[in-house]
Formats: C-alpha cells, structure tokens, sequence
C-alpha cells in the first residue's frame, strides 16, 4: 500500500480504490474502479493534480478531459 498521506483507501463495489480525500473522484462514476493509479473516463492517462489534489471539482470542461465531467456516482 502506497503510504503516502494523501492516499486513502475506499471500498467501491468490492475493489479497493485509492483517492485524495480532498477529491472528488471518489464519488465520480466516471472513476475506474478496481484500478490503484489515478486515472479514469476522462483522463485514462493520469488525473490532472489540480483535479486529484481537490483544487478543481471538474465540474466545467477541463483540457484533455474528452468532453466529460464530474458527475456523481449513484
């Protein structure tokens, strides 16, 4: 396990997924889940550190995010 302080581990559907507490990715649909890196739909390269780091909610069009966006996870 990472031991940086910044991850945390959250139970999605069975698989461990590591987020910023600050972000709002651990709620997004959009997030890849089973996946321990810090990508998803939008950015399956690596999430922006602006957006992991809590900074930005990418709730608005974000560079390379391929048109979508921050949606919560029902």
């Amino acid at each position: 396990m990472d031991s940086d302080i910044n991850n945390q581990e959250y139970l999605l559907d069975d698989n461990i997924l590591y987020f910023n507490p600050l972000s709002s990715c651990i709620i997004c649909r959009f997030a890849n889940k089973g996946e321990k890196i810090k990508n998803c739909k939008a950015f399956p390269f690596g999430i922006p550190d602006e957006i992991w780091e809590g900074k930005n909610d990418h709730n608005k069009s974000y560079d390379n995010d391929n048109g979508i966006q921050f949606e919560e996870r029902k």
